[in-house]
């Protein structure tokens, strides 16, 4: 089934679609080309049982009864989602970038699947742990999510992959090993890094719009991103029925708590769910070995742009690597329409088309087909603009913003429609004098202290403050805060200044542009949104922060290409 994400949109795609794109198949797809499966993990589960059965659907190429063997795709849903079915298969309907617009480019990345199979490739779609209830018919995979646990789902993965060699006639790199390929977003795409991180029968994987470093994704520097965080542990599991283990569930309901806004008021948390990633991987010495093609948003507001960067210097390492971003993905609007203004784009990367790349992307590295003839990196700068890359750009020093002593104030941030109205815009000392680029991650040394008055409500850390970073653009009078990217930066208890790594972006910059930092006392991002609590976004009210130092900008003379 389609994730709970976007049902709402699958009526409205599906009408518009089905006059544009129609995959043709043969004939009727028989039950020999497409049936369930219950496959044993012998992982155990939290109801103490020593195994746990996963759900699965599999689609066989046209060609399998030709006795020839084909290689295979491994599809993992998103948070909230659940497996395709033979029912949903049908009502995929690949597109184009163009298709794209904002919240949607999920849809068009489940579609996929459909061209995949119809390129000659097998796939299984999977039910991941406590997902998938009342779906198709069937109560889905057993046991409540672990959120990736490497002792849980990723071990239920290779249980897929075994499977996979025993019953399907998988062409083989050698015996026992499949010819095999991931393919998810967001949650499915962790899920998809980590087990090619943790078995190396994994020869590509296509994630979109997934993590590196969760707890730098959902508490970046130690403040929690509430509204995601309510998204994530209640909207979509009230919604869609799914189930948490008792860790996850005690680790949500930690950072549901009305006082809580920093990491160590959600211990649970911190050492549970969020620990979950590659960068643990990462973290372990663990040296990657498999192709990658890395898909994500330069406006991603969950998974900022900073994790597809971290993973591609991760990954390139051990295998060949393509970041293409674009500018797309996920977005609060979703949940909050009413509350957030967050802007999102089409799926292209300059003339690179982000869906359109994965076929020829994983024919290219699974069937030694022609290269796709995509650069290292493309970062997407607008709708129709990129910028071509070999490594992860730098900040430089001679694009420095200076912060003079300041004060922020929480009590000072009254909408979330204008937000940039009530930060601080600290510029650079010049305007922007030629066309470039503002592409990568600024680099700021500040040092944050609370001011007299400054309230923490929390009861588990000391009398902390924050100030919330981002980087503006003022361009013909209008002030903008690039690609919704917020980073917090909590004061230090020696009040030293903090190097800090602030939120990946990437904009075309033009002559006569203004650019520099907005300082926020509170924002949206890090406030309990109205489920959570009876008054909402009070978490930093209270919030009273002086704030004084350097911030280097990666402002570079990178060729732009346009579409």
């Amino acid at each position: 089934m389609l994730p709970s994400l976007f049902r709402p949109l699958l009526l409205f795609v599906t009408l518009t679609l089905s006059a544009c794109f129609e995959i043709t198949f043969s004939h009727s797809l028989s039950p020999d080309e497409v049936y369930d499966v219950l496959i044993t993990s012998h992982a155990p589960n939290s109801q103490g049982g020593s195994t746990t059965q996963i759900s699965a659907t599999v689609f066989l190429p046209d060609n399998y009864a030709d006795g020839e063997p084909y290689p295979l795709v491994i599809h993992s849903h998103t948070w909230g989602g659940s497996r395709l079915s033979r029912e949903d298969f049908f009502g995929l309907f690949p597109g184009n970038a163009s298709n794209v617009d904002g919240d949607s480019l999920f849809y068009y990345l489940e579609s996929e699947i459909a061209r995949l199979r119809a390129a000659g490739y097998a796939v299984i779609s999977h039910d991941l742990r406590g997902f998938g209830r009342g779906d198709d018919g069937d109560f889905g995979s057993a046991d409540g999510s672990h959120a990736l646990a490497p002792e849980f789902e990723i071990e239920d993965g290779k249980a897929i992959l075994n499977w996979a060699v025993q019953n399907l006639n998988v062409q083989l790199d050698s015996a026992g090993d499949p010819r095999v390929a991931l393919i998810g977003s967001s949650f499915g795409g962790a899920f998809s890094t980590m087990l090619a991180l943790a078995d190396t029968r994994v020869d590509a994987i296509v994630t979109s719009a997934g993590w590196f470093n969760l707890t730098q994704s959902l508490a970046p520097n130690g403040v929690l991103k509430k509204r995601w965080l309510a998204a994530v542990c209640e909207k979509i599991i009230d919604g869609d029925g799914a189930e948490l283990s008792a860790s996850v569930f005690r680790a949500c309901n930690q950072t549901s708590f009305s006082f809580s806004r920093e990491l160590t008021d959600a211990p649970a948390a911190a050492s549970g769910f969020l620990r979950h990633g590659p960068a643990m991987y990462a973290a372990l010495g663990r040296e990657p070995n498999v192709d990658a093609l890395i898909l994500h948003s330069s406006r991603d507001t969950l998974f900022n742009l900073s994790e597809a960067l971290s993973l591609f210097d991760y990954l390139q390492t051990g295998g060949q690597v393509n970041l293409l971003t674009h500018e797309a993905g996920h977005s609060l609007t979703t949940f909050y329409p009413h509350r957030d203004s967050e802007s999102l784009g089409s799926a292209f990367c300059g003339q690179f088309d982000a869906l359109q790349s994965i076929v020829t992307w994983l024919d290219w590295r699974m069937r030694d087909g022609p290269s796709p003839g995509l650069p290292p990196i493309c970062l997407s700068l607008t709708n129709t603009e990129g910028v071509y890359l070999s490594h992860s750009p730098n900040a430089f020093p001679s694009w420095q913003v200076s912060v003079p002593l300041s004060l922020v104030r929480g009590d000072r941030h009254h909408t979330d429609f204008h937000a940039t109205r009530e930060a601080l815009f600290v510029p650079l000392s010049e305007s922007i004098a030629s066309h470039s680029a503002l592409a990568g991650s600024p680099i700021a040394r500040l040092n944050v202290r609370p001011a007299p008055g400054n309230h923490d409500p929390s009861s588990a850390s000391r009398n902390r403050a924050a100030v919330f970073v981002g980087i503006g653009l003022e361009r013909n009078g209008q002030l903008q805060l690039i690609d919704n990217q917020i980073t917090p930066v909590l004061d230090a208890s020696d009040d030293q200044p903090q190097t800090i790594e602030l939120a990946a972006i990437a904009e075309a910059l033009q002559p006569g542009d203004r650019v520099g930092l907005l300082l926020f006392g509170r924002h949206h991002l890090f406030e309990s949104p109205e489920t959570l609590q009876r008054t909402a976004s009070r978490n930093w009210e209270g919030n009273l922060a002086s704030v004084f130092g350097t911030v280097d900008l990666p402002i570079s003379q990178h060729r732009v290409t346009r579409r």
